[in-house]
């Protein structure tokens, strides 16, 4: 047996609190799977609605519907095997410990040795008070005297005992060889009850399972939460933490079920959780419960150029804006625009205004048409119970998308090809909420939309894609054994979020884009995968003619100066990436349908490979934010010039290049780019509210 000195002790801290940490993670991987399989389920219930729906159920709903039952029965197998793993590899050991130090401490003559932190695990609490009383019971047996109950006291004072401390308003257990002087703050476990295990007198508060944004004002949240089951002593306190890949720390304490959080970091997710506590120290595991990602909400002044359609430039048909001039009802208060013949602006507030195209519902024909709006106000006509705050709009051809800054999307509008992700095809009048993402297992950070089709990627690098079929959906092709060996095209739409985890499932993507028929993905490395339509080689392959349409998505093979992709926009047959070379330096390349020269090379065709964007020839440009239209790109250089490529915004028929200088001290935050016209919003205010 070690010597009893305070080296021994320290080494016994560290690994108590090593185990700890492994029980937090093992109870939180527990939890985390549990929540998953119920999510899942809940996916089938939605499957089985669809399958006796007049649709039927497609080959598509099948193979998810099997894709979803063996990954319940795989999470199912790793619980068990993180409950074995819990028991033999952390609560055993941690007993063998806990009996090696108390046989330490009943050999000393020191009164009190060491505290045990009182949020540790509940079943480690359960095993210290066990062990302890198991110990005290022997002590009192080997003096042959009896406690009859008095507070736990033996003869020559050898009794153990467990006591809550409160020191410096933290609540500490703490174990005594002989008890301290009675003080306030001070509470026993003995007391009268020889089974310290059993002192508590019924079960811990039941785990707070979920959280509620009620109030958002600037920066700062406000959470609430129902308060749990209780089958014991009454509940204490409430524990907020931040959950971090690090892992969990308190950042807030409150006796009411309520929080405030002020929300300094703005485009990263922040995940909360919070525990109950009776007044023994008592609580049971936490549960990931609730997601926030607050974006950088600045106020902005709205300029627009080019020819107004269906008023999107908020004048009549055909008048044409030929400078850069403020958008006429909205001044300085813009943090984000979606611009087409739909328009939707992102004001600081977290409040979206809609105009242009429109969809409706004739009173007469009661057919679904689309009208020219002015701007109003979404969400206020409706009756929500919870505020919702925007984080980025999106428009499609006749339909809209926003997310939420609880990762949550909404859509509305016309719905022929599934657009809405409703699982049908019925038209929305007003915002509503994607059911596949309403909870937050799948916690959206981005969305985008092409003519009649979506997708969206979620904090965990994951990509979902519905609406009409371009070249986004495939079918497994199986071999014999089973094992998928390429995919085919479905060559139908789809009506609900599907989970594209063909090929990206093996990464994380940090940024997805669209046009009208191909797509990609980046990820964390810098790798670029593209799929979709490849005609006008916007996928920058080089095919045989008759392979015009890629199902799967496939790495685009760079030249080998460049170092990693950093940034990719689609635009309507073509595509614009920044790239960085192996000198660090960085450029911006494009490649796929260059005939109206939206790719800014010499000469005008299509490019099957990419090559860097020129001003002139030989000038490259140092691009600090860009764009894609259907038929232009727009480059912000670092010298504050707005380059214009392709079609020009002030005619139907011109196409080339063109520049103009943007006012200087101004910081562009967003282009947004139509057919004939673009929107960029300029940060007017250097002070974040």
């Amino acid at each position: 047996m070690e010597p009893f000195n305070e080296d021994s002790i320290l080494k016994l801290v560290d690994a108590f609190q090593e185990d700890i940490q492994n029980a937090t993670e093992n109870n939180g991987k527990q939890v985390q799977k549990k929540l998953e399989i119920k999510a899942w389920k809940s996916r089938i219930t939605e499957l089985d609605v669809l399958a006796n729906s007049g649709q039927g159920e497609t080959q598509a709903n099948r193979n998810e519907r099997e894709f979803i039952t063996k990954e319940v029965e795989k999470l199912e197998e790793e619980i068990k095997d993180l409950v074995n793993h819990f028991g033999q590899n952390i609560l055993e050991p941690f007993r063998g410990k806990v009996k090696n130090y108390i046989e330490i401490f009943k050999e000393s003559e020191d009164k009190l040795v060491m505290e045990f932190p009182s949020d540790i695990d509940y079943y480690f609490r359960h095993i210290i008070r066990q062990e302890v009383g198991i110990i005290s019971r022997n002590v009192v047996q080997q003096n042959g005297v009896e406690t009859n109950g008095v507070n736990g006291l033996a003869h020559n004072h050898s009794r153990l005992h467990l006591r809550m401390v409160v020191t410096n308003g933290k609540k500490i257990l703490s174990l005594h060889k002989n008890p301290p002087p009675e003080q306030e703050g001070l509470h026993n476990f003995d007391d009268e009850n020889p089974e310290p295990a059993e002192s508590s007198g019924g079960n811990p508060p039941e785990s707070v399972e979920s959280l509620r944004l009620t109030k958002v004002s600037k920066r700062l949240i406000t959470l609430t939460f129902d308060t749990p089951l209780v089958d014991g002593p009454p509940i204490e306190r409430f524990n907020l933490y931040e959950v971090t890949a690090e892992g969990s720390k308190i950042i807030a304490e409150n006796d009411a079920p309520e929080f405030q959080v002020n929300i300094v970091d703005t485009n990263k997710v922040k995940e909360f959780t919070v525990t109950a506590w009776n007044r023994m120290g008592e609580s049971n595991p936490m549960y990931p419960s609730f997601k926030v990602i607050m974006r950088d909400r600045r106020g902005g002044q709205c300029l627009v150029k080019g020819v107004s359609s269906a008023r999107n430039l908020l004048r009549d048909d055909g008048e044409v804006v030929s400078e850069l001039t403020p958008l006429i009802e909205f001044q300085s208060e813009i943090v984000e625009i979606a611009i087409g013949e739909s328009c939707l602006a992102l004001f600081s507030d977290g409040r979206v205004a809609q105009w242009g195209l429109t969809a409706t519902m004739n009173e007469e024909t009661k057919e679904p048409e689309v009208i020219a709006s002015d701007p109003f106000h979404i969400f206020e006509y409706q009756n929500f119970t919870v505020p919702v705050i925007t984080n980025k709009v999106c428009v499609g051809e006749d339909f809209c998308a926003i997310i939420t800054i609880e990762g949550r999307v909404y859509t509305w509008g016309l719905n022929i090809y599934g657009q809405l992700g409703h699982g049908d095809t019925e038209l929305r009048l007003s915002p509503t909420i994607v059911a596949a993402f309403s909870t937050q297992r799948t916690f959206i950070t981005d969305i985008v939309l092409g003519p009649n089709h979506c997708m969206a990627l979620t904090d965990k690098g994951k990509v979902y894609s519905w609406g009409e079929d371009q070249g986004q959906f495939g079918e497994p092709i199986l071999d014999n054994s089973g094992s998928i060996i390429n995919y085919q095209s479905v060559g139908a739409h789809q009506f609900v979020p599907r989970y594209q985890d063909r090929v990206l499932n093996n990464y994380k993507v940090v940024k997805i884009s669209t046009g009208s028929s191909h797509h990609f993905a980046l990820t964390e490395e810098g790798f670029l995968y593209g799929w979709g339509s490849n005609k006008e080689f916007q996928l920058g392959w080089e095919l045989p003619d008759d392979i015009l349409n890629i199902t799967v998505p496939e790495r685009l093979k760079l030249p080998s100066e460049v170092k990693k992709v950093v940034d990719v926009v689609c635009g309507g047959r073509h595509t614009i990436a920044k790239i960085k070379k192996q000198d660090e330096s960085e450029e911006l390349w494009s490649w796929g349908d260059s005939r109206m020269k939206q790719c800014g090379q010499i000469p005008n065709e299509s490019y099957a490979k990419p090559n860097r964007i020129n001003v002139s020839e030989g000038l490259a440009l140092k691009a600090v934010s860009f764009a894609a239209g259907h038929s232009s790109t727009i480059v912000v250089d670092d010298q504050n010039k707005l380059h214009f490529f392709g079609k020009q915004p002030t005619t139907a028929i011109g196409s080339g290049y063109s520049w103009i200088n943007l006012p200087q001290g101004q910081q562009v935050r967003q282009i947004s780019t139509a057919e004939l016209s673009f929107a960029i919003v300029l940060n007017l205010s250097l002070i974040h509210i």
